[in-house]
């Protein structure tokens, strides 16, 4: 009896270590195990999964640990009470069927691809919305989406979060910087290389009581691997891998936006300094130090899903 509660303590401190240590890209999606069904996996989408509890009603302003879901093999970060019960329950749970694995001959094939979230279905709300919008530039999106891809985990291997703040929704910001200040406290590195955005896809908008909300898919590549900084040793992930990510953004801004001038302006120079500045680079003026929020022109990251990942070598 007394073994079986050593072993129990060990393996629930364990997964505590692992859920603080384990971090791979920006927000912790990618891992060492693949997930989901893939950019053209051909399964079906239902169109009646989450969206509704996602959308609906006051939830949206809430600050509800939905503005972050992610599916990787990795922790969090960061571990509340309740996550410290559920991992106590798991870790009984393994333990048993451990132990009648065990009694077993055939033993399962450990390469299992874990399966992602429930893809959001394309019902034709983008369409009407660009009708609603006919100034509305589906490239200049495009382009503004893949660069802030490329800009959030730029950040995230420089452990500075700051110049992402102006193009994240607070709650997102929030817990983004939570994660990565655990990164830093542990003196590890996650380095994110190799990055390509291969595909941008629109796929549906939604517009509550405020604002317009669009829903776009990511397909991605990246290496991904952690260091720890005392020495640079390998703690994590591979130099050499290359991982296919797919996630859903969801971006939002004002219902009642309209593109005037001065909202023009703000991505080419600062309001406080009149400095040369791109919002696609960084959020910082580089001359004054001044951080621009975007939110009050134009789109903000206001969520994030890890829907699948696919590694090759």
């Amino acid at each position: 009896m007394k073994k079986k509660i050593t072993a129990l303590l060990f393996a629930l401190l364990l997964m505590v270590s692992l859920s603080v240590f384990a971090f791979a890209d920006a927000g912790d999606f990618s891992g060492d195990s693949d997930f989901g069904g893939g950019w053209d996996s051909g399964s079906d989408w239902d169109s009646g999964s989450d969206w509704d509890s996602d959308w609906g009603g006051s939830d949206w302003d809430s600050g509800d640990s939905y503005y972050y879901v992610g599916s990787g093999s990795g922790g969090g970060g960061y571990v509340t009470w309740k996550s410290f019960l559920i991992m106590a329950i798991f870790v009984v749970a393994v333990i048993r069927l451990t132990s009648r694995a065990a009694k077993r001959k055939n033993a399962q094939d450990s390469t299992v691809v874990q399966s992602g979230p429930q893809k959001t279905a394309e019902d034709g709300s983008y369409a009407a919305f660009k009708q609603q919008h006919p100034d509305f530039d589906e490239s200049a999106f495009v382009q503004m989406i893949s660069n802030r891809y490329v800009q959030m985990q730029n950040a995230w291997t420089a452990k500075d979060w700051e110049p992402m703040r102006g193009v994240l929704s607070d709650a997102l910001y929030t817990q983004f910087e939570r994660q990565l200040n655990a990164l830093i406290r542990n003196e590890y590195t996650n380095h994110v290389e190799r990055i390509s955005v291969l595909s941008v896809r629109p796929l549906a908008w939604k517009q509550d009581s405020q604002n317009d909300n669009l829903v776009v898919e990511l397909y991605t590549r990246i290496v991904d691997y952690t260091l720890r900084d005392a020495d640079g040793t390998l703690v994590s992930g591979s130099k050499t891998a290359e991982k296919f990510m797919t996630y859903e953004w969801t971006l939002t801004r004002s219902k009642d936006f309209v593109k005037t001038e001065e909202a023009e302006a703000v991505g080419h120079v600062c309001p406080n300094c009149g400095a040369p500045l791109d919002v696609n680079e960084s959020t910082k003026c580089a001359y004054c130090g001044q951080t621009i929020t975007v939110s009050k022109h134009d789109w903000v990251v206001s969520a994030i899903r890890g829907i699948s990942q696919r590694t090759n070598g």
